[in-house]
This record gives C-alpha cells, structure tokens and sequence, in this order.
C-alpha cells in the first residue's frame, strides 16, 4: 500500500469513526432504543408485519419493513438490533458525504475530516438518526448512489445500478425518492449537456433517454400504489401558510435543529450537483408542503455541507475553527442530556411535547411500566383490547402488546361510552383525561410511578 492511499484509507476510517463514536454515545447511555417511533419498526421484526396503528400507503408494499420482517425471523432481538444499527446507517450516510467531497469536489483529507465532524454535530442530522430508519436508510442509498455517478465505472454498471436503487428508494421513502430522482436527474443531464463532443441532437436523445429511464420507478411506484394521487392532493390541499402566528414556532424549531450551523452554511453556499438541487427542491417545498419540520430537518444534508465549506477555509494555525468546533459541540451536548439550553427550557415552555423532536429518548420509566403492567393484563384472558394515553406511548405499546387490539385515546373513549370493557394505561393522576367522565366506570388495576393500568366498565 503506497502512502497515498494509506492516507486516504486512513481518512476514511476517521470520517467513518466520529460519526460513528458520537451516534453510539446516547444508544450507551440510555436502556432502550432512542425515539418514539423506533418500537414500530421493532414491532415488524417481532411479529412480521407493519405496526396495524401505523398502516398507511406510505407502508404499504414498503422494502424497509419487508426487510426488517426477514430479519425478524433470523432471530435476532429487535432491542439489541435497533442499539447498533442507527449508529451504523448514520456513520455510513455520512462517509457516503465525504467520499464524494473527496471524488467530486476534491477536498483534502483534513477537509473531509471537517465535512465528517460537521455533519455529526449537526442537529438536525442526529435528530433524523433517533428513530427515522425508514427515511434514514433511503439516504443512506441515496448518498452512495450520487458517489457511484462520480465513479469511472462503466454506464454498463451504473445505469442498472443507479435504477435498481431508485426503485429500493421509491418502495421505501417517497420523501427520499423525490429527492433522489431529483439530484440524479439533475447530475446526469448536467453531464451529458456539459460533453463538448456530443452534437445537440445526441444531447437531447441522451436527455430523452434518461428521462425514460428515469421514469421507470416512478410508473412502477404509481402501478402498485395507485391511490397515491388522491393522497397527494389532499397533502397539497392541507397548506401550511407561514403567518406571523406560526413564525416563532418556525424560528424556535430552526434553532433548534441547526443551532450555529445555519450562519456558517449562509457563509459557505457554493453549487454542486449534489447540494444544489436537493436545496432547491426543499426550500420550495417549504412554501406548499405540510410537514414543515420534516423538511427542515432533511435540508440539513446540504446545509451541513456548505457549514464544513466555511470550516474548511479557517486557517488552522489560528484560533477561529477550534473556537468553531466548540461551538458546535454545544447544541449537541445538550441534545445527549449534558446540560439544558435556555431555547430548549423557552421551547418546552411555550410549546410542550414541541421539543419532543429533539429529543433522544421517551422517558425509561413509562417504558418500564408498560412492561410492569404487562402480567396483570395476561392474567385475564378474556380482554383483548387496550386504550391508551398519551398517544407517544403508542411505539412501544405496539411492541409490547402486538397480540392485542389496541386503541388510541379518542377510540378508547368511544368504547368506554358504550359499555364495552377494556384494559386503559394513562396517567396516574389528573392527566388522565377519562377522569373527568364520571359516568365511565374506572378500575385502578396497578400504577408504575407517573402511568397507571385501569379496567373501564369491568363485569
């Protein structure tokens, strides 16, 4: 191995290692999977099937849940898988970054190693790696299939390669997918019009071919989920029209999920064919689509790109990129519980389970109660439905009860108010909502510190 490909080797280990080191730190620190939504994706490794809670187009005929039910039954325990899997797909993600700032932009190593540290120490990317695995893993193909255009292997290799891995994107994450399709138009176009040998007719049948190809997932997506049109509209429909109630929200959330990130990536915007098109995309995405902070979280990847453009420009002989660095570290040391920031305690304040979204881990102590509460509700074999409150609980009442019916709180109280019998897990005081419905008999079965299991209307 001659030096330069040992530095290289080297470079890319370290890109891999930090990301990797610093992800694995709250999976350490915490008992359990970090997120809400985690213990639906442990739920179809332990009983084979999407979450009935959860079912929706989006899962339907969805690769990533086939895969995670294919793993189930190779036994593998679905606590431990999901402790080490995040870590990996994040560090993964990331060296999928750097390998093409290194073919395509020609960065430096240490550059890279900036781009690597940058990216671990944005907010919003180790919000996204909690529990968003489904979207996380689309990204993760996403960025090595942008590094595989870079490549000097053949289009003989590229092109059934590049379709194959739209269509995994496409059957996993339609988010992901736009974007995918997007960027990938986007480069390969842009190549083909940059070929100063190529006539203009042999440019546009190469653009017509493309678009062709291309167009492939896309009519393969629509063939299986037909209804996605009518889904489409009524997301188009349902507008979130930025107004001056909604800025303080919009403005705490941002801060939140970049923190010093975002002035440094104002400073270091540059084009790619990466970064361009996945921010253009998502900054006018901001202005018709309704999940705001899906998109703000997802425009991190270039973001974060442009930030390490302007910390790989600081002179490192001088004190600027280590003040910098220190910096950064701040947000995220607070997200892995080291100390409370003023805007987080204003957030929580103002907005409630708002700041949820930034945070690694529901409470262990419910989770241990919905395990505590577990043997008095196997004891008696006739009740198969249980309610529940509040609805954050759902993930892993999912997990740990997936043999039972099981009910959200607006459902539950429609049953209760006819009579019916079911088991009910919610607060253990005056947060409990069903109180204030005196006419709903109420049996206290068993309490676990803030959560308490109850009998409504018992025979």
């Amino acid at each position: 191995m001659n030096e330069k490909t040992k530095k290289k080797t080297l470079t890319y280990l370290l890109a891999f290692t930090i990301p990797l080191v610093i992800r694995a730190i709250p999976e350490l620190k915490y008992k359990y999977p970090l997120g809400a939504d985690t213990p639906f994706y442990m739920y179809t490794m332990k009983y084979g099937q999407v979450p009935p809670l959860i079912m929706d187009i989006w899962r339907q005929n969805n690769i990533y849940y086939t895969l995670l039910a294919w793993l189930g039954k190779t036994g593998i325990d679905p606590i431990i898988f999901f402790k080490i899997y995040p870590p990996i797909v994040f560090a993964l993600t990331i060296l999928g970054f750097v390998a093409y700032a290194d073919i395509k932009l020609k960065w430096k190593p240490r550059d890279l190693i900036i781009l690597s540290t940058v990216m671990t120490l944005t907010p919003a990317l180790l919000r996204l790696s909690w529990d968003l695995h489904r979207q996380n893993f689309a990204t993760l193909i996403l960025a090595w299939t942008i590094v595989l255009q870079e490549t000097k292997l053949p289009w003989k290799i590229k092109t059934p390669t590049t379709l194959a891995a739209l269509l995994t994107i496409a059957f996993t994450h339609e988010f992901i997918f736009a974007i995918a399709i997007t960027v990938v138009l986007w480069n390969i176009i842009g190549k083909i019009w940059k070929q100063k040998t190529f006539s203009r007719k042999k440019k546009a049948t190469l653009t017509i071919a493309t678009l062709l190809i291309l167009a492939i997932p896309v009519i393969a997506y629509v063939m299986l989920k037909p209804q996605i049109f009518q889904v489409t509209t009524k997301i188009l429909r349902s507008k979130y029209y930025i107004s001056w109630k909604h800025l303080d929200t919009i403005l705490t959330f941002t801060i939140l999920s970049y923190g010093p990130i975002l002035p440094l990536a104002a400073l270091g915007v540059f084009h790619s064919n990466l970064t361009t098109p996945w921010t253009i995309l998502l900054t006018a995405s901001l202005a018709i689509l309704t999940p705001l902070n899906r998109i703000i979280h997802t425009l991190s990847y270039p973001l974060s790109v442009y930030a390490a453009n302007t910390v790989r420009k600081l002179n490192p002989r001088k004190t600027a990129p280590y003040l910098t660095l220190m910096v950064l570290l701040i947000q995220p040391l607070s997200m892995l519980g080291a100390f409370p920031l003023p805007i987080t305690i204003y957030a929580h304040v103002r907005y409630g389970s708002f700041t949820d979204l930034l945070a690694p881990s529901i409470p262990e102590e419910k989770i241990e109660a919905l395990q505590y509460f577990k043997q008095y509700i196997e004891k008696q074999s006739k009740i198969k439905t249980i309610g529940f409150h509040p609805s954050y609980l759902s993930g892993w009442i999912s997990y740990i009860y997936g043999n039972y019916n099981l009910k959200y709180y607006p459902t539950t109280l429609a049953w209760a108010r006819k009579g019916k019998t079911l088991y009910y897990i919610s607060f253990n005081d005056h947060r409990n909502p069903m109180l204030k419905y005196k006419n709903i008999n109420q049996t206290k079965i068993a309490t676990h510190k803030e959560l308490a299991l109850y009998i409504l209307n018992p025979k």
